[in-house]
């Protein structure tokens, strides 16, 4: 998982964190969302409970919304790859 400000610039990077720092996180701050970038069919097999699933090809048509977030938004995907290729285009 990646944990990305969607109010920082693209240079301060996002942080790998554990589960257990994702359900910290939650607690802290329950407004902080969740980004899903696996494809859909990933998605429906599992995923964690409350997120949204935005598809890292679909992730361009999204990145208004997302950037308006004022909250942590962590990205989430199998290995870590697509989460950090979204956290760029966030970014960008």
């Amino acid at each position: 998982m990646t944990i990305t400000d969607t109010n920082r610039t693209a240079q301060s990077g996002g942080t790998t964190i554990h589960p257990s720092e994702l359900r910290q996180l939650l607690v802290e701050d329950p407004g902080t969302r969740i980004l899903d970038v696996r494809t859909g069919g990933e998605f429906e097999g599992a995923h964690i409970p409350g997120s949204f699933n935005v598809p890292l090809d679909m992730l361009a048509e999204h990145v208004g919304a997302v950037a308006d977030l004022e909250h942590p938004v962590v990205l989430v995907c199998q290995s870590g790859a697509r989460a950090t290729t979204a956290q760029a285009k966030l970014n960008a």
